[in-house]
């Protein structure tokens, strides 16, 4: 092999344009907020077919057309050029309804060349569709979300997307289901989420309505788990009565219950959830009883009882 005269490469010349980054695949649109996103992949070769992680950059070509007016490919024209540093996506806001819009993006890499650009990319805006009527409810830790009837449109009609505050996406829901069901909840704090309309244009692209701000207050009606383990021993002072919560479970309170031979059980105390054993000073020397405790949660639910610990009261020695 010989090398380039000057360039320090060993090896047979590479012809320059095989050096550039690779062309993204065609962008992706999304009408959102009153802005058309644009969102693409990065590249991760050169044209020679060369793997590369050398993208610093993204050139964005955009075209504006006003309505009626067709794309012509050979005209000369330069279309504006819009940087989008490292992002792998861009927002246009200056969009009006009824233009269309052509993107194509270009990588840039460690030299600041622009590799190929990607194919073209269209969308002609419209307004954001309208939503039908949403009603939210609560079922032990699921959130309910009731549909009404779906306002007309000129597009497909796709559904809800539903987002938590932080913008995850937590469930699609088509637009054909009148009800769906959002498991994952358990605290009794507000819920808050924000619900999307999405609808597919003719040119195959999403269009979301403005978004929907709901909250639910969930009333929590789910039994916690009893006490795992439980056990009583006779002393000087009563029967000393210990327990073990249950794992995963935040008790606000226990409830304790008594019960001698062949009678009901009853209330006896209720230690708060910090508790993990009770000393039991009602009691008469030589008598047997009977104890189970429930764990009972901050919203006032009890658990079913543990498991019954039996003694005799023995006294003082």
């Amino acid at each position: 092999m010989t090398g380039l005269p000057g360039c320090g490469r060993v090896g047979d010349p590479i012809p320059p344009g095989q050096s550039l980054l690779s062309a993204p695949a065609r962008p992706t649109l999304k009408g959102r907020d009153g802005t058309l996103v644009l969102s693409w992949n990065t590249p991760v070769k050169k044209v020679s077919g060369e793997l590369t992680d050398q993208v610093f950059g993204y050139q964005i070509e955009r075209l504006e057309l006003p309505p009626g007016e067709k794309a012509c490919e050979k005209c000369p024209s330069s279309p504006p050029r819009f940087q989008a540093t490292k992002n792998t996506f861009w927002s246009d806001a200056a969009v009006k309804p009824g233009y269309t819009y052509r993107y194509r993006v270009s990588a840039i890499d460690h030299r600041e060349r622009e590799g190929l650009p990607s194919p073209w990319t269209e969308a002609t805006w419209a307004a954001p569709p309208t939503p039908p009527e949403v009603a939210l409810g609560w079922s032990r830790n699921v959130v309910r979300v009731r549909i009404g009837k779906l306002p007309a449109s000129p597009f497909t009609q796709l559904g809800f997307a539903v987002y938590d505050l932080n913008g995850r996406l937590l469930q699609n829901i088509p637009a054909a289901v009148s009800e769906s069901l959002i498991a994952g909840f358990k605290d009794s704090a507000p819920i808050r989420l924000v619900l999307r309309w999405e609808e597919e244009t003719g040119e195959g692209w999403v269009l979301e309505s403005m978004p929907l701000n709901l909250t639910v207050t969930p009333k929590d009606v789910e039994a916690p788990d009893p006490p795992s383990a439980i056990a009583a021993f006779s002393e000087v002072e009563g029967i000393m009565l210990h327990w073990i919560r249950a794992p995963g479970e935040d008790a606000a309170s226990f409830l304790i219950e008594r019960a001698q031979e062949g009678a009901p059980f009853a209330e006896l105390a209720r230690p708060d959830g910090a508790a993990f054993q009770y000393l039991d000073k009602n009691v008469e020397v030589g008598t047997s009883y009977q104890y189970r405790v429930s764990s009972i949660d901050r919203a006032g639910n009890a658990s079913f009882p543990s498991s019954v610990a039996r003694v005799r009261a023995l006294g003082r020695k």
